[in-house]
C-alpha cells in the first residue's frame, strides 16, 4: 500500500455538497497537491502510509482559511447557515446564536451560482460586520437549545420580547396581517429608500423564511437588515407572516418611517411655498420667451424615493440643466427640490440676459439670505430691467401694467 493522506471538513457544514467543499479546502491548504504530484517528502510524516491532518491550526494556516471556516471554527456550533435560490441564483443566510433574543443575523443576495459561493459571500459579509468579535464576547455555554413544541402564529407572536417596537394595539396575531402591514408602512412613508425581499426557506423541519430589509443612502454602501424565521412544521404563508411579524415587532417600520421623516425634511414649508408662488411660473414665462417652449421635468427613481432633472433651454450657454438625487418622497417634490436649486444657481437670470452677462445695475430675480432663511422676490417680474431696457421701455412697461389693470395712468415729473 502507497502513502495516503485523509481529510476532515469543520463541523456544522449544512449539507453534503458544503462538507465536500469544506474537506478539499482543507486538503488544498495543506499541501495536497504537492504531495498527489510528488509524495510525502517527509517519511517521519507516512507512518503506516497514512496522515490524518489535525482541526488544529497554527498561525501558517490560519491564512488559507475560507470565511465560513473562519465562522465555523470560531462559533464551534453556533453558526446555523440557511441556503435559497431565487432565479436559479442562491443566496445564504447565518445566524449566530447565544440565547433565544441574543444573536445576530447575516445574509447574501441571491446571485451566486453555486450555494458554497453564496455561503462564502455571505461569510465574509458576517466578518466585516463584526461576527468573530461577536462570538468570541460569549462563552459556548450560552448556546440556545430549540425545544419542540405545538406552533401558530399568535404562540409565535406571544413569544416575542417585550416591549414591541411596533404599536399594534389590541390585535392578536392573525388581525394583524403582518404582510399587509409591513407593506402599508412602506406605501404610506415613502422616500425611505428602503427595498424588501422575501425568501423562502425549506428542509426537513418545514418552511421558514428570510426577509431582507435594504437601505440604500445617497452615498455610501446600503445597508441590509436581516430577519429570520427558521424552518418549522407550518407552512410557506405562515412562515412569510412569521417573518414579517417578526421584522416588526424589532422596528423595521420604525426604520423605514425615520428614513421617510428625513427624506420629508429636505424642504421646509418655506422653500415649498416659495418655490410653488414665485419660481416655477418665473421660469416657465422666461423659457417661453426665450425659446418658445417650455421647461422639460424628467424623473429617475430608486426603491421609493424620486429624483428629477430640469431643462430650461439647451441652445443657451451655459446649458441651463439641474439636477436633484432620487432621495425625495414624490415627484412634487423632486420637482420643488430642482426648482428650488436652478432659482438659487441664477437660472432665471441668466435667461432673462439670454445667457450672457448681467447689465450694470441688473437686480437678480431672488434675494437669498445670507445666513440661511426664507428667499423673497428682489421686485416684481414686470418691473426688473434687461440687459436692452431704455428709460422709454421701462415707461413702457409699466404704462402697459397700469392700463391693464386702471385703464389711465398720469405720470408727474
Amino acid at each position: 500500500m502507497g502513502e495516503s493522506r485523509a481529510y476532515k471538513s469543520v463541523p456544522g457544514c449544512p449539507n453534503d455538497e458544503a462538507a465536500r467543499y469544506s474537506a478539499a479546502d482543507m486538503a488544498i491548504g495543506h499541501g495536497a497537491l504537492d504531495f498527489i504530484q510528488y509524495g510525502d517528502s517527509d517519511e517521519s510524516k507516512a507512518v503506516k502510509g497514512t496522515l490524518l491532518v489535525p482541526l488544529t491550526r497554527d498561525e501558517e494556516t490560519t491564512s488559507s482559511l475560507t470565511a465560513i471556516q473562519r465562522i465555523d471554527e470560531c462559533a464551534q456550533g453556533r453558526a446555523i447557515w440557511h441556503t435559497f435560490m431565487d432565479s436559479n441564483q442562491h443566496g445564504a443566510a447565518l445566524k449566530i446564536q447565544h440565547t433565544p433574543h441574543n444573536y445576530r443575523m447575516y445574509s447574501s443576495e441571491p446571485n451566486c451560482s453555486t450555494t458554497q459561493q453564496a455561503q462564502e459571500r455571505c461569510a465574509e459579509l458576517a466578518i466585516s460586520e463584526g461576527a468573530l468579535e461577536y462570538i468570541s464576547e460569549h462563552s459556548k455555554k450560552d448556546v440556545a437549545r430549540n425545544t419542540a413544541q405545538p406552533w401558530s402564529l399568535q404562540t409565535f407572536f406571544e413569544s416575542l420580547p417585550r416591549p414591541l417596537e411596533e404599536d399594534f394595539g389590541n390585535r392578536n396575531a392573525p388581525q394583524i396581517q403582518p404582510v399587509a402591514w409591513l407593506a402599508n408602512v412602506h406605501t404610506q412613508f415613502p422616500g425611505s429608500r428602503f427595498s424588501k425581499a422575501y425568501h423562502a426557506l425549506s428542509n426537513r423541519a418545514g418552511h421558514g423564511c428570510l426577509l431582507r430589509l435594504k437601505h440604500t443612502p445617497i452615498d455610501g454602501p446600503p445597508t441590509v437588515y436581516s430577519y429570520l424565521f427558521e424552518p418549522q412544521e407550518t407552512s410557506a404563508k405562515e412562515a412569510k407572516a412569521a417573518v414579517a411579524l417578526l421584522a416588526l415587532s424589532l422596528g423595521a417600520g420604525n426604520l423605514i418611517r425615520a428614513a421617510s421623516a428625513a427624506s420629508q425634511a429636505l424642504l421646509s414649508p418655506e422653500i415649498r411655498n416659495f418655490t410653488t408662488r414665485f419660481v416655477f411660473s418665473a421660469l416657465a414665462s422666461e423659457t417661453r420667451r426665450v425659446s418658445g417652449g417650455s421647461p422639460v421635468y424628467e424623473y429617475n427613481t430608486v426603491d421609493d424615493a424620486y429624483g428629477c432633472t430640469l431643462n430650461l433651454n439647451p441652445n443657451l450657454n451655459p446649458d441651463l440643466t439641474y439636477t436633484v438625487p432620487p432621495q425625495y418622497a414624490s415627484r412634487t417634490d423632486a420637482r420643488i427640490a430642482v426648482g428650488y436649486l436652478a432659482a438659487q444657481q441664477g437660472a432665471l437670470d441668466i435667461l432673462r440676459c439670454d445667457g450672457k452677462p448681467p447689465p450694470s445695475g441688473y437686480t437678480p430675480a431672488f434675494k437669498f439670505p445670507s445666513g440661511g432663511g426664507v428667499p423673497v422676490p428682489a421686485a416684481p417680474a414686470w418691473a426688473r430691467k434687461r440687459k436692452n431696457n431704455s428709460v422709454s421701455g421701462f415707461i413702457s412697461t409699466i404704462l402697459r401694467h397700469c392700463n391693464q389693470e386702471a385703464g389711465a395712468v398720469v405720470l408727474k415729473a
